[in-house]
């Protein structure tokens, strides 16, 4: 079994963004790739394997969507069944994509508008399994490792600037509040959107309605969204990076829609 081992992401991240488009090989009409390196290993992708692998998309300018590398998942969608029928185990590549081949979300994320007439994406693959082999994986990883790398490329590669770290949770005000501070049994209400840190947005507030609760009242919201709301003022919009102990917790949440041991990002506005 492949051990885990750390991969400087902002690193391969440079090097797709820098591919020569000589050596591209057509795969379609929508889509080509650049292979940057390969390995020794003969196991390809087969419909139905489960898969290991660190991707980025990118627009040439802005990360639109990045899975981090222990996250086993499946090709149930024909880019992703394209993408890795033409990779092995080991093997690292740029693929240049049409926008049609994705549409408005990758996996449930909303793209923003996407004007550019091509994407890059970048693939390494780690492994491919079977069911069995999958099982076996997830059993001998590390979680408070995989975390603790998990948030340390959150906050370097997507450039989160100067947080503030209090009480085991980051925050980087988007936009300081001028109306008065909370403080305990207050009605107070909130706007939210809550993201895995691969950007996948799992729930929000609707549009024009908000939450409303009592501060300080038990199990109405995550133990670190309850940290942040103490010193945010009536108007501030904020982002909130949540460790899993302060989030969900290891066994993630009670509809399943949250995976065991998950950091979460909160975008975050006292309402009133």
């Amino acid at each position: 079994m492949q051990k885990l081992f750390s991969i400087s992401l902002s690193i391969l991240f440079l090097i797709a963004c820098n591919t020569k488009p000589e050596t591209r090989k057509v795969i379609s009409d929508k889509m080509s790739m650049q292979l940057l390196a390969f390995d020794d290993k003969e196991d390809s992708f087969e419909k139905g394997d489960f898969i290991s692998a660190t991707i980025q998309l990118n627009d040439g300018k802005t990360m639109l969507y990045n899975r981090f590398y222990h996250q086993i998942f499946k090709a149930e969608n024909e880019l992703f069944e394209q993408v890795f029928s033409n990779l092995r185990e080991g093997d690292s590549a740029v693929f240049y994509i049409h926008p049609s081949l994705i549409e408005h979300d990758i996996e449930g994320i909303k793209l923003p508008e996407i004007t550019n007439k091509e994407l890059v994406m970048y693939v390494k693959v780690l492994h491919y399994f079977n069911e069995e082999e999958k099982n076996n994986f997830l059993k001998q990883l590390d979680n408070d490792l995989i975390e603790y790398q998990y948030l340390n490329f959150y906050m370097k590669t997507l450039q989160i600037d100067k947080p503030i770290l209090k009480k085991g949770i980051y925050k980087v005000i988007i936009e300081e509040g001028t109306g008065k501070a909370m403080k305990k049994d207050d009605l107070i209400r909130i706007k939210y959107k809550g993201y895995f840190l691969n950007n996948v947005l799992f729930d929000e507030t609707p549009e024009n309605g908000f939450l409303e609760f009592e501060y300080g009242t038990p199990n109405q919201v995550i133990r670190g969204i309850e940290i942040a709301i103490k010193d945010m003022k009536v108007g501030e919009k904020s982002k909130i990076i949540i460790p899993s102990h302060l989030a969900f917790g290891a066994g993630g949440s009670s509809t399943g829609r949250i995976p065991p041991a998950t950091p979460v990002m909160y975008e975050l506005e006292i309402v009133k």
